[in-house]
């Protein structure tokens, strides 16, 4: 079995909602579900397996049985499962907090430090969150406005849709606001400084507690970078690379790729349906559902009409190969032909049904796609891989329709 299907481990925090079970169809009889953990080997918050022959084991108990190999070969520098992926539903702001590095965390709370990125899935017309610092301020400052409650006039406060992105890397002061639906995938931590909340009260009636002396320590009082560019992935750093699924059954129909034994591949589904294979097997997803792909799992096929979130393990920092992840082609709908022919100029193979890849004459086919298509072009033997990136690809990919002087017959001429 190499297609495995999770079933999340839950969390009831005070400010959740009850939305990922209304729309995400999450299995839980709580009145509040804040999280829930998709993609976890987390002690006290595990995945757990529900298809195949490893089904009503957790996430951590298949990996120690297996062998870490399942992991690949890129996860060989940790020391325990990377990342944790969950959807969080905020109803009610968050507390305002900060993350420990690698180093601060493992000297002072015995588990890694919590670099995290978010997509937002929905967001209400006035939410906002918090995020860095509207300007440079001195720590004497930044303890000073604790003590006097005014702490949050010097935050960055940002409106947030849906499709935002933001990459919180440690020491990051932050708070997701509410009426805010996103999808989090993180280094495999649960250790959070908090810095203010509103002055409310636990389940026990006291005030939550507060953990200034260690925020102090690990907080970086500068305003966050809120432009930074992961081009052409959604995020990538040394603890993981997050690229988007979007398959619309229309220009983008079907997603192939292969799964090697670098690095294990998730699948977050956030939107619609569809059909994955890999090998023999064949399995049916919709939305909210979470997939593992074992290192190593080889070719398969995505099908559908459907939006997602696929993380990947790179090399480190000190040896990737520019930072792509896993070698995927998606397939444009774009022209049709009599015969197999090969535009050299455009790096385009047409066939009879589609455009099914494209070679790699470098430069011409990197410089082609950044002009044109929101994509990932690396060199994988003689074949490009894609990963789309940005919204907006329908019109670029009309722009490499234009692009292309072989005279074939152009099937979507509508404005896409």
């Amino acid at each position: 079995m190499s297609i495995i299907k999770l079933k999340p481990g839950f969390k009831d925090y005070m400010w959740g909602g009850h939305r990922l079970v209304e729309e995400y169809g999450k299995d839980f009889d709580g009145e509040i579900l804040a999280e829930s953990w998709e993609l976890s080997c987390y002690p006290d918050t595990p995945s757990t397996i529900v298809n195949g022959v490893h089904a009503g084991k957790t996430l951590r108990q298949y990996i120690e049985e297996q062998g870490k190999g399942v992991l690949g070969t890129n996860c060989r520098r940790f020391e325990d499962f990377p990342i944790l992926i969950k959807l969080i539903d905020a109803k009610s702001d968050l507390s305002v907090q900060v993350h420990p590095d690698n180093e601060y965390a493992l000297k002072n709370e015995g588990q890694t430090g919590k670099t995290e990125m978010w997509y937002v899935l929905d967001a209400g017309k006035k939410s906002f969150l918090y995020f860095g610092f509207r300007k440079e301020i001195s720590k004497e400052e930044f303890m000073e406005r604790i003590e006097k409650n005014t702490l949050l006039d010097v935050l960055e406060a940002v409106p947030v849709k849906k499709g935002d992105i933001f990459f919180v890397e440690s020491g990051t002061i932050h708070a997701i606001g509410k009426d805010i639906l996103l999808a989090e995938i993180q280094q495999n931590s649960n250790v959070t400084y908090r810095v203010y909340d509103y002055g409310r009260v636990g389940a026990d009636g006291k005030k939550r507690e507060l953990h200034i002396d260690k925020a102090l320590d690990v907080i970086k009082c500068v305003p966050a970078d809120r432009n930074r560019d992961f081009y052409p992935h959604m995020a990538d750093c040394d603890y993981f690379t997050v690229d988007k699924l979007t398959l619309d059954g229309d220009i983008m129909e079907e997603m192939k790729g292969c799964v090697s034994d670098a690095s294990f591949m998730s699948v977050l589904i956030l939107d619609g349906c569809g059909t994955i294979s890999n090998q023999e097997e064949k399995l049916d997803f919709k939305k909210g559902d979470s997939l593992f792909l074992p290192a190593g799992s080889g070719s398969y096929r995505i099908e559908g009409t459907c939006t997602g979130l696929i993380p990947t393990i790179r090399d480190s920092e000190n040896n990737k190969d520019g930072g792509y992840s896993p070698s995927f082609l998606f397939f444009f709908r774009i022209a049709e032909t009599t015969e197999t022919t090969t535009n050299t100029t455009n790096a385009i193979s047409r066939t009879k049904r589609k455009v099914s890849y494209i070679r790699y004459p470098p430069p011409a086919v990197e410089k082609l796609m950044m002009q044109h298509v929101p994509c990932a072009v690396r060199a994988s033997g003689n074949i490009a891989t894609a990963s789309p990136a940005r919204e907006g690809y329908k019109n670029s990919i009309q722009k490499l329709r234009k692009s292309d002087k072989s005279g074939s017959k152009i099937l979507y001429k509508k404005n896409c």
